[in-house]
């Protein structure tokens, strides 16, 4: 929690599921209006884990989700994910929808970094969005821009003052 703290990321826009005496608890963070879910492992991460996690992106359908363990992901279970997020992954329209890709975070001394790797990505592409839709407004005739650099260059002479005489 507190390393999504440090990414911006709110108390209010967390929700932690922990079970007593687990391995495991579940978290998702709103990030910038986008649903990320995490799995947190306290062992390896395994195909048995992986079909439960699955069900969990289908039934939450968050836009991005992160599997975050002590020890490792199987490579069985990777192979799964590989496969069954690739199958059905757009709506009738061609827009993607679910999950963009799995992020596995093995070990957590790379949580930091990964965290901050996911961010920059939402974070990223909302500053794509706005810009598409700001510049196209910033653009100026060339009527204004020399208007505004006479008036800049007629500013500057009257603030030009003459050297005071010296006595000498």
């Amino acid at each position: 929690m507190e390393e999504l703290r440090a990414l911006g990321v709110s108390y209010e826009s967390m929700l932690i599921e922990a079970k007593d005496g687990g391995d495991e608890m579940d978290c998702f963070a709103d990030i910038s209006g986008e649903l990320t879910l995490f799995e947190l492992k306290d062992k390896e991460f395994s195909l048995g884990n992986a079909y439960s996690f699955g069900a969990k992106i289908g039934i939450y359908r968050p836009e991005h989700a992160v599997i975050v363990t002590t020890s490792h992901v199987g490579g069985d279970a990777r192979e799964h994910f590989k496969r069954s997020l690739t199958a059905d992954t757009y709506d009738e329209f061609g827009r993607a929808r679910g999950v963009r890709r799995m992020r596995y975070v093995e070990g957590v001394q790379d949580l930091a970094s990964a965290l901050e790797e996911l961010a920059d990505e939402i974070y990223g592409t909302d500053a794509q969005t706005i810009l598409r839709r700001l510049l196209p407004m910033a653009s100026v005739d060339a009527g204004t821009v020399i208007s505004a650099i006479r008036s800049r260059s007629k500013d500057d002479e009257k603030t030009i003052e003459e050297p005071a005489p010296t006595d000498g």
